[in-house]
């Protein structure tokens, strides 16, 4: 008895300890926890601070990537940007050869379809071109040379005049007389001015007959080995581009060769014009220089321009009413052909609005004179053209591109 006693004292302690032990082992579980959860919070921040660090890190890189593509590529455009200065002459004849190259072209496939050699095409275009330039030259000669002949055996009346007209005007001006003398000094250094103006021209002329030269045998190159070049240009192109850059090619071979095209047709308007108004008008050979007007008008305003002059030219043989009418002329002639004759011809053939073909010759000839007014147009086109294929419209390829693979995928299923 007295064991069991001591036995059922001992089981009622352990009994009594039981929740003591509990309640004190809560809070350290509790400690346990929440240390648990302080050493996952800390993981969590390193973890969350090292993503931060990365990803900063991963910005400044491409931040520096993007200022060192950025720097790049200005270093590149002001490098090219100088090259076509020193180079600009070369790029204005390439583009030349570029744009009588897309016109030759559809006459050369033509003549190849009929076993006619693409050199021997090319060959029978220049001489029917110099042989018809050299026709309208042999007609305005006889008549400028008598022009000629007139004007220098009356220059020295022309001279009188002109002393005379210097005489009543210092007569007029009366005190202020002095401001209008001209000085020895002053003619001497105006001959010496013509005398070097004039070897500076004969060494232009020089050059013009030089580029010329080579934009024909430039074009006639591009011509003539233009499947070469295209399938060589072609293998720079990746292989999933490939087939659209060769679509590309016969539209911009339309588009150059529409300058051609569209500057043959402002030159027949210009002849037509000119040739209307010195008759009317009643300048002598009016219908040769008219005509010579439309030829040279292959360079925009310059054939109006020079046409002009010539005619003014024979109109001081004839009277002044002539003379201010050929004038009076020139600058409606000006205004049409600025205004409607080439924004409108040579724009539908080129596929550009005219507001654009005139800003286009416009910065043409601002950049690069006569010859840069020539390439603007064609070479505005093809930048247009190329930036809508792939700027503007690359979305319509791709869905087009969809339409032919659902459409080959049903067919084959």
């Amino acid at each position: 008895m007295p064991n069991e006693d001591n036995i059922d004292a001992s089981g009622a302690e352990s009994e009594n300890d039981t929740p003591n032990s509990a309640q004190s082992a809560r809070p350290l579980q509790k400690e346990r926890e929440l240390s648990e959860l302080d050493a996952l919070l800390e993981k969590q921040e390193l973890a969350d601070l090292k993503k931060l660090e990365i990803a900063e890190l991963a910005s400044n890189k491409r931040f520096a990537g993007r200022v060192i593509i950025f720097c790049t590529l200005v270093t590149v455009f002001v490098c090219l940007a100088q090259l076509a200065v020193v180079l600009k002459q070369l790029i204005i004849d390439v583009l030349l050869a570029l744009t009588l190259a897309s016109a030759m072209a559809p006459m050369a496939e033509i003549a190849e379809r009929k076993k006619i050699p693409r050199a021997a095409t090319v060959a029978i275009i220049y001489v029917l071109v110099v042989a018809f330039y050299a026709g309208i030259g042999f007609l305005v000669y006889k008549p400028f040379r008598e022009q000629v002949i007139v004007f220098i055996d009356q220059l020295p009346h022309y001279v009188d005049q002109i002393h005379n007209y210097y005489l009543k005007a210092l007569d007029l001006a009366g005190d202020s007389a002095t401001l209008f003398k001209i000085e020895p000094s002053s003619l001497k250094a105006a001959g010496t001015s013509v005398f070097l103006k004039t070897i500076t021209a004969t060494g232009a002329v020089f050059e013009i007959v030089l580029n010329t030269i080579l934009v024909l045998f430039l074009s006639a190159f591009f011509v003539v080995d233009a499947k070469d070049i295209w399938t060589g240009l072609l293998k720079w192109v990746p292989q999933k581009h490939r087939s659209r850059a060769a679509a590309m090619i016969t539209p911009l071979e339309s588009r150059m060769g529409g300058y051609v095209r569209g500057q043959i047709l402002v030159c027949t308007a210009v002849a037509i014009f000119f040739s209307i108004g010195f008759t009317v008008i009643g300048v002598k050979y009016g219908l040769v220089l008219g005509l010579l007007a439309g030829l040279l008008n292959l360079i925009p305003f310059v054939g109006s321009m020079l046409a002009t002059v010539i005619a003014l030219f024979i109109a001081t043989t004839q009277s002044v009413q002539i003379f201010v009418l050929t004038l009076l002329l020139f600058v409606v002639e000006q205004a049409i052909e600025s205004n409607f004759i080439v924004p409108h011809l040579l724009g539908k053939q080129v596929e550009l609005h005219p507001l654009v073909v005139m800003f286009a010759i416009l910065i043409g000839a601002t950049i690069a004179g006569a010859a840069g007014a020539i390439v603007a147009v064609p070479t505005t086109a093809v930048a247009l053209y190329v930036a809508q294929e792939f700027l503007v419209t690359p979305d319509e390829h791709l869905a087009e591109a969809a339409t032919e693979a659902k459409t080959t995928t049903t067919t084959a299923s």
